[in-house]
Formats: C-alpha cells, sequence, structure tokens
C-alpha cells in the first residue's frame, strides 16, 4: 500500500460515486470465504451468501441511513459513517492499492468488522485479506472499538476516518493513558488514517449531499430531502468493482499529470521572471517568491493606487507584468485543454496578454492624451455663476 497525497474533488470523482457496483462472477466464490470468514458473531448459511455476493451496492444507497430522529433532526453521523466507507474505498483503490492488489470492494456483510476487502493475486491463484474496520465518532467510542479490534479482530486493521486519536488536543489524559496503554500491549498494530483531511472530508460530504439533491443552496433540511428522494427514485447503472479500481485509479494518475503540469509551468513562469528581472535592475524581486505571488502582489500596489498614475511611475513593472500573466494564462489554457474529465468542449481562446506588446506602447496608451480643440457654449454652474463660451483642447 502507498502513502501518497490526493485531492478528494467532487468535480473529479462524483461520476464514481452514482454507478451501483457488483463483485465479478469469476470472483464470487473466493468473496464468499471472505464473508464468512469474518462474518460476526455467526457464519452465513449458502442461501444468505449467494445473496451477498448477488447484489450491486451503491454510495446513494447511504442515503437511506440520512433518516430522522425528529423532525427537522437528521442522523447524519450515520449516514457519514457509511460514506466513509465508500471514501475509504475510493482511496484504496485510486493510491494506496499497488502491485498484486486487484480491487478493493464494500464488504456485503454490513455487520462484519470488515468493511472493505481486498482481493490479490498470488501466482496463479486469487486470495483475500481484510480491510480495515473504519471508525468514525468521539474520542471514547474510538478507544473502545480499537481495543476490541485489536484484542479480537486478528488481522484487521483500525481506521480512524478523521484522525482524531492522533490529536492530543481531542483527548482527555484518561484518553491518552489508555490509549498509550493500548499501543504498549500491541506493538504491531497500527491506526490507519485517511490521506485526505478533515477538512476535505466535510467538504465533499457536503458538496455529495447537495449534488444528489441538484440543490447547491438553500436550507439544509430540504437538500437532505430531495437526496433521500432521488436516491430511491434512481436506479443506478450497475458496473463491476473492477472498473472501479480502474477508473479510481486512472483518475488520481490524471490528477498526478495536471499538477505536473501546473508545476512545471509555474517553475517555467518563474524562470522567465527572474530573466526579465535580470534586465530591469531597477525593479528587484524576490526570487523565493512565485509568479502567482507576484501578479498578486502588483495587483494589490496597482488597485490601492491611481492605476495610469502607478503604471507611469513604475514602468519597469510592465514587461514582466506581461511575460508573467501571459505565461500563467497559457498554463492555465494547457491544463484546460488537457482536461479529459470534463463533458465541455474547450476553445482556443487567445488573450492579448499571451502577445508581445512594445513598453512605449503601452505606456502611450497609459499616458492621457489632451482633446482636439472644440468650441464648449455658455452654461451656468450649480452656484449661479454664468460661464462665457470658449475653446478646448489643442490643435
Amino acid at each position: 500500500m502507498n502513502d501518497k497525497r490526493a485531492c478528494l474533488d467532487i468535480n473529479e470523482i462524483f461520476d464514481l460515486f452514482t454507478f451501483s457496483y457488483t463483485i465479478p462472477i469469476e470472483f464470487r466464490d473466493i468473496v464468499k470465504t471472505a464473508i464468512n470468514r469474518y462474518a460476526q458473531p455467526y457464519k452465513h448459511s449458502k442461501e444468505t451468501l449467494n445473496r451477498m455476493v448477488n447484489k450491486a451496492t451503491s454510495p446513494l444507497d447511504t442515503f437511506k441511513y440520512l433518516g430522522t430522529k425528529k423532525e427537522y433532526q437528521f442522523n447524519y453521523s450515520q449516514w457519514k459513517g457509511h460514506l466513509a466507507e465508500w471514501i475509504v474505498c475510493y482511496e484504496y483503490n485510486s493510491i494506496r492499492n499497488n502491485g498484486n492488489v486487484v480491487f478493493t470492494f464494500l464488504n456485503p456483510d454490513s455487520s462484519s468488522k470488515a468493511d472493505i476487502l481486498h482481493i490479490i493475486k498470488v501466482g496463479e491463484r486469487y486470495k483475500y485479506i481484510a480491510g480495515p474496520d473504519i471508525k468514525t465518532g468521539q474520542a471514547a467510542y474510538l478507544i473502545n472499538q480499537l481495543e476490541k479490534v485489536w484484542s479480537h479482530e486478528g488481522s484487521i486493521p483500525f481506521y480512524d476516518f478523521y484522525n482524531i486519536l492522533s490529536d492530543e488536543k481531542k483527548l482527555t489524559k484518561k484518553h491518552i493513558f489508555k490509549l498509550n496503554q493500548l499501543k504498549e500491549n500491541y506493538p504491531q498494530k497500527v491506526i490507519l488514517t485517511p490521506n485526505f483531511n478533515s477538512e476535505e472530508i466535510l467538504k465533499f460530504s457536503n458538496k455529495f449531499l447537495r449534488r444528489v439533491a441538484n440543490q447547491q443552496t438553500g436550507p439544509t433540511a430540504s437538500a437532505v430531502k430531495k437526496a433521500r428522494q432521488y436516491a430511491r427514485d434512481t436506479i443506478p447503472k450497475k458496473r463491476e468493482w473492477t472498473a472501479f479500481n480502474y477508473d479510481a485509479h486512472l483518475k488520481y494518475s490524471f490528477e498526478k499529470q495536471q499538477e505536473t503540469i501546473r508545476r512545471n509551468a509555474e517553475l517555467k513562469a518563474q524562470k522567465l521572471l527572474e530573466e526579465v528581472m535580470k534586465r530591469n535592475r531597477s525593479a528587484p524581486v524576490n526570487k523565493k517568491s512565485k509568479p502567482m505571488e507576484w501578479l498578486a502582489e502588483m495587483g494589490t500596489k496597482i488597485a490601492k493606487s491611481k492605476p495610469v498614475k502607478f503604471v507611469k511611475d513604475h514602468p519597469e513593472i510592465i514587461e514582466p507584468f506581461i511575460v508573467v500573466t501571459g505565461e500563467v494564462l497559457r498554463s492555465a489554457l494547457r491544463v484546460s485543454k488537457s482536461s479529459k474529465t470534463s463533458g465541455i468542449e474547450q476553445k482556443d481562446v487567445k488573450s492579448p496578454l499571451t502577445d508581445h506588446v512594445p513598453q512605449s506602447k503601452i505606456n502611450e496608451e497609459f499616458t492621457r492624451k489632451s482633446p482636439v480643440k472644440h468650441p464648449v457654449t455658455s452654461y451656468t454652474r450649480k452656484d449661479g455663476t454664468p460661464v462665457r463660451g470658449y475653446l478646448r483642447g489643442k490643435d
């Protein structure tokens, strides 16, 4: 398993969370064995196992848990707990899995401690491995569950979804003592945490709810009702879990590619900026600053002053401003054109900032010219003073 950084972007992966997924037929027998291996507290019958492995499951199913305890009081904790399993499943398939892992999927047995399962290939044979017990909640509950998993569940890992147990600010002295005690008793055990931070997870959950409800703004209660209704009425298209694994990994690889393009463009723009500044010694720039930061700094200075006067007083900033802005725009266009996940046709947009403009021409445009000589008719000022007609401007 890898430990790489990833982005939980609703725009990139929303489509993955709208299908329903089935276990490929060739893996169903081994999945039956895996389910009973980690079943709690009893093994399942043959009929129950067949029903489990043949059933399709979807992230939209999580909305049935978003019921109400009281009027307008929705059970977010339960819903987010089930959605967490899908987020972790996406995380494994996109960035954690490597080598001989074929795919990772949600355990069809919702009562099992192993919330997700892995299918791996060893030689010419396939094997199953237990995924983690994914937990959300407060520190006391997490520590209680951690003790149960580490002491009774064998090879099942423990997954702290919101990374609570590593934040001492959220733990009491009693919590810390108990946690340290468990770590001493089980030195080979580890607490798994997500590659995504809590802010990303909460943002994704909220946007997923809103996107399914097709309601970007408005009362949360209304969005919940719409999302639940949509989830009940929708029959998602079926795909196999191998497709989920493939697409999740592909989206992460594409995301890495786009980040590389953006980073290279920024480095190139920085190099161009430094080269321009060498020719304009009167306008030194901090070499550690990034092009976007430099543009923001210049933009702020211009905005706080009289734009025409500022540019006239500082003509040395014009050329680097154009170079850097043009490079940033070109970079944005390249990334936009190469996007494979957008269904919108990208058009070739040409900006005047991307073309070379002589500095003399810009200085001329920023200089206010006197109007051509013309007559001004007589008029009366607001204070009642009459003003005779006169000629204004130059020949």
